[in-house]
């Protein structure tokens, strides 16, 4: 097998392009400061995760039962 995606650098810079990718894209969506734009990011990101969380499990649940 290969290198653990988490252990790539090329995974890591993936992830700071998308970061910087969301906050400028949510610059030109919604304007206002930079610290707004920030919390707002991390209060979508934090809802994903969420969401995320509990339909994952449903998911393989339901593959389990099906």
């Amino acid at each position: 097998m290969g290198k653990n995606l988490l252990q790539a650098p090329w995974a890591w810079i993936g992830v700071a392009v998308m970061a910087v990718y969301t906050l400028m894209a949510g610059s030109r969506v919604y304007g206002g400061r930079w610290w707004a734009r920030v919390l707002r990011s991390v209060a979508l990101t934090l809802r994903y995760m969420a969401l995320l969380a509990l339909t994952v499990p449903l998911a393989r649940l339901l593959a389990r039962v099906a």
